[in-house]
């Protein structure tokens, strides 16, 4: 918990075990969809920070 609000691991822990999937699913794919945006702009960032790396 953060600030006294649950958050999204409590939120799945819940779900698994009222087997709600929607919810899991929802969870899932917000957290894999923030993982690929954040590489994405890692790696955009990473030539912007270090001119010496080429693209190829």
């Amino acid at each position: 918990m953060v600030f006294n609000l649950p958050g999204l691991g409590r939120a799945i822990v819940e779900a698994v075990f009222s087997q709600d999937r929607p919810v899991v699913q929802g969870v899932v794919l917000a957290t894999s969809a923030f993982i690929v945006v954040a590489n994405i702009v890692v790696d955009g960032l990473y030539g912007v920070i270090d001119p010496g790396v080429r693209v190829s």
